[in-house]
């Protein structure tokens, strides 16, 4: 019987949630952070897909012989790795500035709103790609 073996990177965004893992519609299972797990699915075309909360993966399709080891690696959206640190400096910086000069930075304040911008593109028209699952 084949196997698909699901590994899971680090990620600030979602480090305390898990992921959930469909195999053409049916949940097999969940994955933590940092976690490395391992299905046995029938062999053949298989849509593998990842959820989390309201927000999924694109639909991986498989195709399986018998006896086949498939590694699947789970990634958050674009950049996602990188986006949280940087949006917060920046948030940071903004209220650090604002406080202390009590001077409003337009171009702070428009950095501050590009980052909520695109965060709010994956969690509402681009939920569909918030996670990337991809062959490893």
């Amino acid at each position: 019987m084949p196997k698909i073996v699901v590994h899971r990177e680090t990620e600030w965004a979602n480090k305390a949630r898990k992921v959930a893992i469909f195999l053409n519609g049916k949940k097999l299972g969940t994955i933590e952070d940092r976690q490395v797990i391992a299905f046995e699915v029938p062999e053949g075309e298989q849509e593998l897909v990842a959820k989390i909360d309201w927000c999924r993966s694109n639909k991986l399709t498989l195709h399986l012989q018998p006896d086949e080891l498939e590694h699947v690696k789970i990634e958050g959206f674009v950049f996602s790795s990188y986006f949280f640190p940087v949006s917060m400096l920046i948030l940071l910086i903004y209220l650090g500035v604002y406080f202390t000069t009590g001077v409003n930075n337009v171009y702070l304040a428009a950095a501050v709103m590009c980052c909520l911008g695109y965060l709010l593109f994956f969690l509402s028209v681009g939920r569909k790609h918030y996670l990337q699952l991809k062959i490893k």
